[in-house]
């Protein structure tokens, strides 16, 4: 729905290409985080892969062309890729040190056996949030 409202406001003053653009990577980026859900074998949820549709539309919007926008997903993606890996690495040191996980995993049964630390599950979506929002808030200065 937001993606549909989001076209026809993008019909109103711009140019449809600019519509078509905002369609492919949109489905660019969701492409993209679907491969490597699967590939990841559960390591990322479906949620983020359909926040990536959403994101993608987002970035295609702003993106001058699509040169900008690939750069626009990349620097995304490095963004959220960074914040993630801090966030793991923040969440594992917690669950060492507390002994139990800050974000409980709503499918872990109690009383079964604990991953290790380095399979300590959390999300990625906030990251990808972040990244996007400082791809385009930061665009002119960073491409």
């Amino acid at each position: 729905v937001t993606v549909l409202a989001a076209s026809f406001v993008a019909l109103g003053p711009g140019e449809p290409s600019q519509v078509g653009r905002a369609l492919a990577f949109g489905a660019i980026f969701w492409g993209l985080l679907l491969v490597i859900a699967l590939v990841s074998g559960g390591g990322m949820g479906l949620g983020d892969v359909k926040l990536a549709l959403l994101l993608g539309f987002v970035l295609g919007l702003v993106a001058i062309n699509f040169v900008n926008g690939l750069r626009l997903l990349l620097i995304t993606m490095l963004i959220a890729s960074v914040l993630g890996v801090v966030n793991g690495l923040l969440l594992a040191s917690a669950r060492r040190v507390t002994g139990r996980n800050l974000l409980p995993d709503p499918d872990e049964e109690p009383g079964a056996p604990r991953p290790s630390i380095l399979k300590t599950p959390f999300p990625f979506g906030p990251g990808l949030v972040i990244g996007t929002m400082v791809a385009v808030a930061l665009r002119d200065s960073l491409l």
